[in-house]
């Protein structure tokens, strides 16, 4: 970060990731969908401005996490194989 911070004040200044983060896992959770999606959508607003690069990798690894989270849940619901 130090390096970087000479020059790409764009990673130094991801400090609404984390915030990202949670509002994607708060909604994919069901938790107040209307505020959780507004909050959602000034954070992104707001690191879209500091850096588009950083936000594109998080956009990124979050869809894959979700994804993969549902897929799990759906196979737990559904129980073990060869069961009758």
């Amino acid at each position: 970060m130090v390096s970087h911070a000479n020059a790409h004040l764009n990673f130094t200044g991801q400090f609404l990731v984390p915030f990202i983060v949670l509002c994607v896992l708060r909604l994919a959770q069901g938790v107040r969908p209307v505020r959780t999606g507004l909050l959602l959508g000034v954070l992104v607003i707001l690191d879209f401005s500091i850096g588009a690069e950083m936000l594109f990798f998080v956009a990124l690894a979050l869809a894959l996490f979700v994804a993969v989270g549902r897929c799990c849940a759906g196979r737990r619901r559904a129980g073990p194989r060869g069961a009758s």
